[in-house]
């Protein structure tokens, strides 16, 4: 669950995404429980950085879920260097 309104991600760095994420998501105390040993899937329509993903990811390993895995329909190209 999103926690708080923030920024558009879509003009931010990779760098500025992570920040922009941090304590945006929390599990509610019962889901938590349910989701312990469990393996999960998030699933993205489309990955820019991969920040949302490991935000989420990091969290649902905080609450002991087992595997966490991703699918996303799509994905950005990367920045040219």
């Amino acid at each position: 669950m999103d926690n708080r309104a923030r920024p558009n991600q879509a003009a931010l760095s990779r760098k500025d995404r992570i920040k922009n994420l941090k304590e945006a998501f929390t599990v509610k105390d019962r889901v938590a429980e349910q989701l312990n040993g469990l393996n999960v899937l998030l699933v993205d329509d489309v990955m820019t950085t991969g920040a949302t993903l490991e935000s989420v990811g990091m969290l649902l390993k905080q609450m002991n879920v087992a595997k966490v895995s991703a699918f996303c329909l799509a994905r950005t190209p990367p920045p040219k260097l």
